[in-house]
């Protein structure tokens, strides 16, 4: 889903799997995403040089599933 104001570009992402918190429930290591990481190394140096910072956030759904959404400032 793609959303805008005059101030903010807002891209969320959904899926339908098993969510975030039964996945690391359930596994019997501790995984590292190396995706996330990765976007937030990105994103890190993508806000060093601008005034507004693009946000990301991952989070749970209630029914299992994931969210995530990303705020990119248009202005």
């Amino acid at each position: 889903e793609i959303k805008s104001n005059e101030e903010n570009l807002k891209v969320i992402i959904e899926d339908n799997g098993v969510g975030l918190q039964h996945s690391q429930e359930n596994s019997s290591q501790k995984h590292v995403s190396v995706a996330t990481a990765i976007t937030k190394e990105r994103l890190h140096y993508l806000n060093r040089n601008h005034s507004k910072s693009i946000e990301f956030e991952i989070k749970s759904r209630p029914d299992g599933g994931t969210i995530v959404d990303f705020k990119i400032p248009t202005r």
